[in-house]
């Protein structure tokens, strides 16, 4: 009896720690999950995610921002004495997308094109009322954005009227040039301290999303913003917060100077003084560092083409650097899950085509290399049956699972089903026009991974979200931020709230 009593209180001990991550989110803006991270030392590090499907509103993935805002300028107020410092990077923004901004009112949150006075405010008013109330403000936001901040510069400061917003407000325009790979392509905002909805207090906040902050037509998201969308909040861990910080620094030191940007980011990493790396994260800043390497194939035949970028950085570049890890795993089923607004596999990008080169490895049970026998320059007819005459076969002992949603690729041919490679993947779309047609019902704009694959014994689990895609501008030329959560067998409550919200997504599909 003694012993049925000893084996009933363990298993109830080991429950209790397999469930001690997910903790209760008293926040009003509620997370998808929400989960403590813990350390050795006796520190914590918690994150809340954000998750947003087609039809669903509010749209707290992009109010996010604005309650991070509040939050800190409640800390403020409670804490007049202490410098509060609030740092903001966008891509695009616009000032005809209101936010109902007062906890008070029981529309907080929700989003709409009205300007209300009191009840409604765009996000520059945002910023400015956090000026206005004393935290200190540093705001950068890509050349292309429609509204203007400098009327607002010259106002007086409610806390201390001797100062006006521009005292606090830093306010800095990317000034790279309209190309694609010219883009300050991050959306993230940090803050120093908050106080919670439960009253409780954090230190070094950092909230980053795939959520722009865009105009409203007819007081509804436009066809091209109907798209899912995630975010990530994390609470206080000190290495992910300076990290943010650096990089906005870096954003605002060099706003005119691209090139010079590029060269202090890839020189900070060579020197492995920006990513921040432990037991449970990583994070991912571009530029990465120029790898530079023969490309196998051409468009019109199986020669070599020389040398090109592909941004195929193990280390500091973490689609890679598990990609990798994956790839060089123990045996047992390996799982790759892909919700993006963008992947590119054309031979200009070698990037993408090495990820799907790898990915085509793993499927038939081969490491990825440009051996003629495994991987073809086109997956037309001619390599379904150069596929078919080497009789190569899925990888029955450490099978492949994967699962996509992706609105653009430049390559949808990629995936063909004559290749037997499309067969082994629950593929939602590789073009939009071709497989979305004009419900737009399972558009995208995320930039979530998923990786899971057996590792000295156990399997491991990793989430990579932020503001990059997949392809190799978004990691060799443009700023973007993400972060990878890395979880295990005894607690993947983040990987599995993603993994839930694309499987959501794919059996709305069927």
């Amino acid at each position: 009896m003694k012993k049925i009593v000893l084996s009933v209180v363990f298993l109830l001990f080991i429950a209790a720690i397999l469930s001690a991550g997910v903790i209760d989110d008293k926040d009003r803006i509620k997370s998808a999950v929400a989960k403590s991270f813990d350390y050795e030392d006796g520190s914590s590090t918690v994150v809340k995610i954000y998750q947003r499907q087609m039809d669903q509103y509010p749209d707290y993935v992009v109010f996010k921002y604005v309650d991070v805002m509040n939050q800190a300028l409640r800390y403020k107020k409670a804490h007049q004495n202490e410098e509060v410092v609030v740092r903001f990077a966008m891509y695009s923004l616009s000032s005809d997308i209101c936010f109902y901004f007062d906890e008070a009112d029981p529309k907080y949150g929700e989003i709409t094109s009205e300007a209300i006075p009191g009840k409604t405010e765009n996000i520059l008013e945002s910023l400015v009322r956090l000026a206005k109330n004393g935290v200190k403000v540093d705001f950068v936001v890509q050349s292309n954005v429609t509204a203007k901040m400098e009327p607002y510069l010259g106002e007086r400061c409610i806390a201390d009227p001797s100062k006006k917003v521009s005292d606090l407000l830093t306010f800095s325009r990317v000034m790279w040039g309209g190309e694609s790979e010219q883009q300050m392509h991050a959306k993230f905002i940090t803050a120093n301290r908050i106080l919670d909805d439960s009253g409780t207090g954090h230190s070094n906040v950092v909230y980053l999303a795939s959520h722009n902050i865009d105009a409203l037509y007819d007081n509804f998201y436009k066809s091209t913003q109907e798209r899912a969308q995630t975010g990530i909040l994390i609470l206080g861990n000190q290495g992910i917060f300076d990290a943010f910080n650096k990089y906005h620094q870096l954003l605002a030191q060099n706003v005119k100077d691209q090139k010079n940007f590029q060269e202090e980011v890839r020189a900070a990493h060579k020197a492995k003084t920006l990513n921040y790396v432990d037991k449970y994260f990583h994070t991912h800043f571009t530029p990465v560092l120029s790898v530079i390497e023969d490309d196998p194939f051409s468009p019109d035949s199986y020669s070599p083409a020389g040398p090109k970028e592909s941004a195929w950085d193990t280390e500091n570049n973490m689609f890679a650097k598990y990609m990798e890890e994956m790839v060089h795993s123990e045996p047992g089923e390996r799982l790759f899950y892909a919700n993006v607004y963008h992947y590119k596999t054309a031979w200009s990008d070698l990037f993408g085509w090495k990820l799907f080169k790898a990915l085509r490895g793993l499927y038939f049970g081969k490491k990825y290399d440009n051996s003629a026998d495994c991987y073809t320059s086109d997956m037309q007819t001619k390599d379904a049956d150069a596929l078919k005459s080497k009789k190569l076969k899925p990888d029955k002992k450490s099978p492949l699972v994967t699962k996509w949603i992706i609105e653009t690729s430049t390559s949808p041919h990629r995936f063909s089903n004559d290749t037997g490679f499309r067969k082994g993947m629950d593929l939602i779309s590789g073009n939009k026009a071709l497989y979305y047609k004009a419900d737009h019902k399972y558009l995208t704009h995320c930039k979530d991974v998923l990786f899971s694959y057996m590792k000295d014994g156990a399997r491991k689990y990793v989430v990579i979200s932020g503001s990059t895609n997949l392809k190799r501008d978004g990691n060799a030329n443009k700023a973007n931020a993400s972060v990878a959560i890395l979880e295990n067998e005894a607690d993947h409550a983040v990987f599995d709230a993603y993994k839930n919200f694309i499987d959501g997504i794919v059996d709305a599909r069927k």
